[in-house]
């Protein structure tokens, strides 16, 4: 099955978003390709548009890290300057975290760098707990 195949049969297109389907890391589609790992809407880019170019990224205008579509309203090739200022900017008005919590005052955790969901960061330790009590078992 070559590349433009393997990929699609991993995206759901909705009337907005095309959403990645297969693995994700940190909410970022992946998919392995030659034995390398890399990100999915950067090969949607590349398969839709052709190679990125030299020093740019790609930014998920949409805000869905999930989503592979390549029109204008959902992903963009920018400078990193202008990724990150985008994100800076919409940062205060995101109202949950990538798995879906609310970010209330009893549910979100301040630290110097932002902010963290406290329901995440309670399932973040209570793993961590659970591993370091296997391994001393």
């Amino acid at each position: 099955m070559d590349l433009a195949d393997r990929f699609w049969a991993k995206v759901t297109k909705t009337p907005s978003c095309w959403l990645w389907t297969g693995a994700k890391v940190d909410g970022y589609g992946v998919i392995k390709v030659a034995g390398q790992t890399l990100y999915a809407h950067r090969v949607a880019h590349e398969l839709l548009k052709g190679p990125i170019p030299e020093g740019k990224q790609i930014d998920h205008v949409c805000r869905n890290r999930a989503c592979v579509r390549q029109d204008a309203e959902h992903c963009e090739a920018v400078t990193q300057q202008v990724n990150i200022a985008r994100a800076v900017a919409l940062r205060p008005k995101q109202t949950h975290c990538l798995r879906g919590h609310e970010y209330t005052e009893a549910n979100t955790l301040r630290h110097r760098n932002g902010r963290a969901c406290r329901a995440c960061h309670n399932a973040k330790m209570r793993k961590r707990r659970r591993r370091e009590r296997q391994r001393q078992s």
